[in-house]
C-alpha cells in the first residue's frame, strides 16, 4: 500500500517546519539535545511502559509548545517589525508557556528518574 501523494506533500513541509525551528532555534536544539539525554537514562534504567509514556508525552509536549512559540514568533516579527507592547506580552506569555511545559517535564522526569538513581 503506497500512502497518498498529499500525505507525503504535507509530511514534507511538516519536516521541513521542525528543520527550520533546528537551524535557527537555539532552545529548540537545547531540548532536541535534553529529549535525548532522556531517552538514553530511559533505557539505561529500563523504564517501565507507564514511565515511557509519561516522558514522552511530556517531552514531546515541550518541543510542540516550543515548536509553536517559535511560529508566532516569527509571525509576530513579520507583521510588528518594531516590538509594540501587545506583541512583547504575546511572546513574553508563549514563553511563560515553553517554561511551564518544561518545569512540568522536570518534574515528572524527577518523579520517574530519582527512584533509579537512589
Amino acid at each position: 500500500m503506497s500512502l497518498p501523494p498529499r500525505f507525503l506533500q504535507s509530511s514534507g513541509h511538516a519536516l521541513r517546519g521542525i528543520a527550520v525551528a533546528v537551524r535557527h532555534e537555539r532552545h529548540v536544539r537545547i531540548e532536541l539535545v535534553a529529549f535525548t539525554v532522556v531517552l538514553f537514562l530511559g533505557f539505561l534504567v529500563r523504564l517501565q511502559p507507564w514511565e515511557w509514556i509519561a516522558i514522552l508525552l511530556v517531552s514531546s509536549f515541550v518541543l510542540v509548545v516550543e515548536l509553536v512559540n517559535s511560529a508566532v514568533e516569527y509571525l509576530l516579527d513579520l507583521l510588528k517589525p518594531r516590538l509594540h507592547d501587545y506583541a512583547r506580552d504575546v511572546k513574553d506569555v508563549l514563553a511563560g508557556a515553553v517554561f511551564l511545559a518544561a518545569f512540568v517535564a522536570v518534574v515528572v522526569g524527577c518523579i520517574i528518574f530519582l527512584p533509579y538513581l537512589s
